[in-house]
């Protein structure tokens, strides 16, 4: 059964542009995919998490995603962290899991999606990914192929999900193949293809992206770069002209003063103080007095 694989969407982001159509770019996820079904006809489709940009897309976004996958036959969808809600309320993955063609790999689990292919969803540490991860190579053969939504090589903090060295070397005795998304730049190791994102969504993600449809990496054309043939042009520096028709984000630096940092630490500080008094007031603690004792006088 001819079977597509393909990584981040983030169909429903919007992005700014400093000159021409924005609608140009926000629009390209979908018609990206769209192209790659035309091209290959599977029968079958994996997306590898970050379908959206976030949990609640608005009723277009949604609707717009889903005439692009009704025909195909079965359709396998890993949560990740950017699917996962904060609240249930709204939480688009209930609605996809409706759809008589869409499965989804959950959240914390392993799962079996079809013969010879597993999958994770996103998880809610690192801890807990690395146990899944351990319990798919108990489980599943070589040739197999685990489907993950995941950081290469590290992970900054608990929250994160990291293929780390160590987990990489108990992948490579067992002889499966490892498909992921979540970075959105392309990387390659023995036994671990990385997709990336199906288009660059940032200057920093600029380069060649994949699908990997049957046992074969795709390069997509996602005409998103700084030539003059791509339809989106990620600059750093302003062109000597602008070309009609195209559609152009420049992102110039910022020298950033003492004041910034200041201003941000300050942020933070509010932030966090916000927060513990939240959870304060709900653990029952007197408001009035919890502003006496937390609070700097000017603030």
């Amino acid at each position: 059964m001819s079977t597509v694989w393909i990584a981040d969407l983030h169909s429903d982001k919007k992005r700014r542009v400093t000159y021409g159509d924005p609608s140009v770019w926000n629009k390209k996820p979908l018609q990206l995919l769209r192209q790659i079904i035309k091209d290959t006809k599977p029968k079958r489709l994996v997306l590898l998490g970050d379908v959206f940009d976030t949990a609640a897309p608005d009723s277009l976004s949604f609707a717009s995603f889903v005439v692009e996958i009704i025909d195909v036959e079965e359709v396998w969808i890993l949560e990740g962290n950017h699917d996962r809600p904060k609240m249930e309320k709204d939480y688009a993955f209930q609605k996809l899991n409706d759809l008589p063609n869409v499965n989804i790999a959950q959240k914390n689990t392993f799962n079996k999606l079809f013969e010879g292919c597993y999958g994770i969803g996103w998880c809610d540490t690192q801890e807990l990914f690395e146990e899944r991860v351990r319990e798919a190579l108990r489980t599943m053969k070589p040739n197999d192929k685990l489907c993950l939504h995941c950081n290469w090589d590290d992970w900054g903090n608990e929250m994160d999900n990291a293929l780390t060295p160590e987990l990489h070397k108990e992948v490579k005795k067992t002889g499966i193949t490892i498909l992921a998304g979540h970075e959105h730049a392309y990387h390659q190791e023995e036994n671990f293809i990385h997709l990336g994102a199906i288009m660059p969504m940032t200057i920093a993600e600029l380069g060649d992206k994949y699908y990997y449809h049957n046992n074969d990496l795709v390069k997509i054309d996602h005409k998103v770069g700084t030539t003059e043939d791509c339809d989106v042009l990620l600059l750093r520096d302003e062109p000597n002209e602008i070309i009609e028709g195209k559609t152009y984000y420049i992102k110039t630096g910022k020298e950033v003063s003492i004041e910034d940092v200041q201003m941000e630490a300050k942020d933070l500080k509010v932030d966090i103080l916000s927060d513990f008094v939240k959870a304060a007031e709900v653990a029952g603690f007197n408001p009035e007095l919890l502003k006496e004792f937390i609070y700097d006088k000017e603030d």
